[in-house]
C-alpha cells in the first residue's frame, strides 16, 4: 500500500473515531418523538436540530387591522398568516378559498377578501364568506357544521389605559391571566420575550412523551451563541422549529426589533428542552427575558450543565449564553 493511500486511510479511520467519540460523548439517546428525529432520556430532556422560522404571536403590533387591499398595514405580518378566507361549496360545507399561497397574487387576494369582509363587519358563515381567525383573538362563532368555532368577530387590543388600538390581539398560548383577553399584556411580548413553538402545543408529541409543559425553558443554540426561551405557543404539528423574534436577535447578537422581523435561520440550530423547568421561573408568565435567562441557568444547572450534553447535535461548553 503506497504512503498515500495509507494516509487517506489513516484520515478516514481518524474521522470515523472522532465522530463515533462525537456521538458517544452525548449522554442523550437517540429516537423519535412523533414525527420528529431527537435525543431525550428520562428525564425530560429533550433535543432536536432545525431551522427556526419567526413567530411574532404575542406583540401587541403583530396584526394591524387592514387599511385597504392594496395598502401596506404596519403590522410585523401579513394578515393572511393569521385568517383563513372561508366560502362555501357546493356540497354545503365552508372550504378555505385560498389554500396555496405559493400560487402567485394569492396573497394580495387574500388580503383584499379579508378587507372587505372586515369592512362588512365579519359576516357569519352562513352568509356564504367569512373568516377563519386562528393568529390573532376572536370570541367563538360557529364556522359551520364540522368546523371550529374560530369565525368571530375580531375586537382590537387596549393600550395599558384601556383605549383601543388599531391591531388585533395576538395571542400566545401561555397567558397571564391577570389581564383581560384583549389586553397585550397577556400574552408574551415576541419582540422582546425569548419564546419558541412546539407542534400540538401540551397536546402534542413533546408534551406526552416527555411531559413538556407551557413555561418549560429550552437552551436554543446557534454555533457557540445561545439564548435561553420559554415554551409559549402551539405550532401545526408538521412542524418543528420556530421561535419568537426576541430568540433570533439574541443568537445574532443583535438589539430587539420593534417594527420589523429578523431574518429565519435555514438550519444548523439545536433546541435543548428542559422538562418540568418552569419551575425555576420567578415569574409565570414571565415578561422579561432576564426572567428566563436566570431560570434557565438553574436549570441547565441541576441537569448537569453544558458539559453534560456537549457533543449533542453540536451543543458544546463554549456556547456564550445571552444573559437577558
Amino acid at each position: 500500500m503506497g504512503c498515500a493511500v495509507r494516509s487517506v486511510v489513516a484520515l478516514a479511520l481518524l474521522a470515523l473515531v472522532s465522530t463515533e467519540a462525537a456521538a458517544q460523548s452525548c449522554a442523550l439517546m437517540p429516537g423519535r418523538t412523533g414525527n420528529f428525529q431527537t435525543l431525550s432520556n428520562s428525564s425530560g430532556v429533550v433535543a432536536f436540530s432545525s431551522g427556526l422560522a419567526v413567530n411574532a404571536d404575542g406583540a401587541p403590533n403583530a396584526y394591524h387591522r387592514v387599511l385597504g387591499p392594496t395598502t401596506r398595514d404596519p403590522g410585523l405580518l401579513h394578515i393572511c398568516n393569521g385568517v383563513s378566507v372561508l366560502e362555501r361549496a357546493a356540497d354545503g360545507r365552508m372550504v378555505n378559498r385560498y389554500s396555496d399561497f405559493s400560487v402567485p397574487g394569492t396573497s394580495a387576494r387574500c388580503k383584499a377578501d379579508v378587507f372587505a369582509l372586515q369592512e362588512r363587519g365579519f359576516p357569519v358563515c352562513d352568509s356564504g364568506e367569512c373568516l377563519r381567525i386562528f393568529g390573532f383573538f376572536a370570541p367563538p362563532r360557529s364556522c359551520g357544521p364540522g368546523r371550529a368555532a374560530e369565525c368571530g368577530v375580531p375586537p382590537f387590543a387596549t393600550d395599558a389605559g384601556g383605549a383601543p388600538t388599531p391591531f388585533f390581539v395576538s395571542t400566545t398560548s401561555l397567558e397571564d391571566t391577570a389581564f383581560a383577553p384583549t389586553d397585550s399584556r397577556r400574552y408574551l411580548d415576541a419582540r422582546s420575550v425569548p419564546h419558541f413553538v412546539l407542534p400540538g402545543g401540551e397536546r402534542g408529541p413533546f408534551g406526552t412523551a416527555h411531559g413538556i409543559k407551557l413555561g418549560d425553558i429550552a437552551l436554543i443554540a446557534q454555533g457557540n451563541r445561545g439564548v435561553f426561551a420559554v415554551f409559549g405557543d402551539a405550532g401545526p404539528a408538521d412542524k418543528l422549529g420556530e421561535a419568537s423574534p426576541a430568540v433570533i436577535t439574541r443568537l445574532a447578537g443583535a438589539p430587539d426589533v420593534t417594527t420589523r422581523l429578523p431574518g429565519a435561520i435555514p438550519a444548523g440550530v439545536t433546541t435543548l428542552v428542559l422538562a418540568g423547568s418552569r419551575a425555576e421561573l420567578a415569574q409565570m408568565p414571565p415578561h422579561d427575558a432576564r426572567v428566563i435567562a436566570e431560570a434557565g441557568q438553574r436549570a441547565l444547572a441541576a441537569a448537569g450543565g453544558l458539559a453534560a450534553f456537549a457533543g449533542c447535535l453540536g451543543l458544546n461548553t463554549q456556547i456564550v449564553i445571552a444573559g437577558e
